[in-house]
């Protein structure tokens, strides 16, 4: 079972939740109107009225639609594919190439509030409010980096961490409930240069091999051993059809600090990166939507509640910048190369 199934079942399971006692309450009065046939002869108005106020709740459920625009505050230009989350529902979508977004709440949850982030700027909150269109602006982050000057060594090492070949046996997607999936890594050596990722796409036959995503890295944070920090504030975006992604990263000068850092895939979840598929659900045929690209990935028992061997190696990040380990997960098909 992986990951996408898991939360769309608990998706599903907390939205029936929201209508149960309402439905409840409308079955047993048709139960007892059946019953009761003089009552419904005689209070056939008073019938129809109760009817109708037992069914507004469920009525009153309706998607509500956000939409707005992202810039950037001092230059006023869009902040293109910035993330744009409800913290309560735990659902989100990125701006466009624009900046514009359109964000469809399912949720009746009030209040709630947008959390809208990019790399490069700081997070921001913002509450839910009645307004037809938000105007947000972005602060430009400003970083604290350590500035990397290359010695000019004759020779490097060089070491590529976490080698692998094949296809793995799943492919890890978002259903757009998470928005980032990041690897840990170990170098030998403390302050290693990291230079080079790969990554390994995986396809199903209705998927597309477009995809537009981005790579982000990460220091480790020493009291969840989760990611934390970006270790580069530059946007690394990539554009490919390719199954076998190399992105060379020599021009970022990307330091790392310690022995241990992440390497984050971001999903896009955008128009261009949608995959619709009919999946059997449990009252028949049912329209899933997930966000390329898939990547490969191994799990010893991925349809069963395993606990990997390793279960802070592989985390997520969901639309409340939380991250979470994925404990189910042994490894997803990126490797790192450094030297030092």
């Amino acid at each position: 079972m992986n990951e996408d199934y898991r939360q769309n079942i608990e998706i599903t399971k907390n939205y029936l939740k929201t209508k149960n006692s309402i439905l409840y309450k409308i079955k047993q009065l048709f139960k007892f109107l059946q019953i009761n046939s003089e009552f419904r002869t005689q209070n056939s108005e008073f019938m129809w009225l109760l009817i109708i106020i037992l069914l507004l709740p469920i009525f009153s459920i309706a998607q509500t639609t956000y939409k707005g625009r992202i810039t950037n505050a001092n230059t006023k230009q869009p902040v293109p594919f910035a993330t744009i989350g409800l913290m309560q529902e735990n659902t989100g979508i990125n701006a466009d190439e624009n900046g514009a977004f359109s964000l469809v709440s399912q949720s009746s949850v009030r209040p709630d509030s947008f959390q809208v982030s990019c790399v490069g700027y700081q997070t921001k909150k913002i509450p839910v409010s009645k307004t037809d269109f938000y105007a947000i602006e972005l602060e430009e982050l400003v970083t604290q980096l350590k500035e990397i000057k290359l010695s000019s060594k004759d020779k490097w090492t060089i070491e590529t961490i976490n080698k692998f070949s094949g296809n793995g046996n799943i492919g890890f997607t978002t259903n757009g409930s998470h928005t980032q999936v990041a690897r840990l890594f170990t170098s030998p050596v403390e302050n290693a240069i990291l230079t080079g990722v790969r990554i390994r796409k995986r396809h199903y036959s209705y998927q597309s091999d477009k995809a537009i995503f981005r790579v982000r890295i990460y220091d480790i944070d020493t009291t969840t051993n989760g990611p934390s920090t970006d270790l580069c504030d530059e946007v690394i975006e990539i554009n490919t059809s390719e199954k076998n992604i190399t992105i060379d990263l020599e021009k970022y000068k990307i330091h790392i600090p310690g022995k241990q850092f992440f390497v984050a895939v971001e999903w896009l979840k955008i128009q261009y990166n949608e995959d619709r598929n009919m999946v059997e659900g449990k009252d028949g045929k049912v329209e899933s939507i997930t966000y390329r690209p898939s990547l490969a990935a191994y799990s010893k028992h991925p349809a069963s509640a395993y606990i990997a061997t390793d279960p802070n190696q592989i985390w997520i990040m969901s639309y409340q910048n939380q991250w979470i380990p994925l404990r189910w997960c042994d490894n997803v098909y990126i490797s790192a190369t450094i030297k030092y």
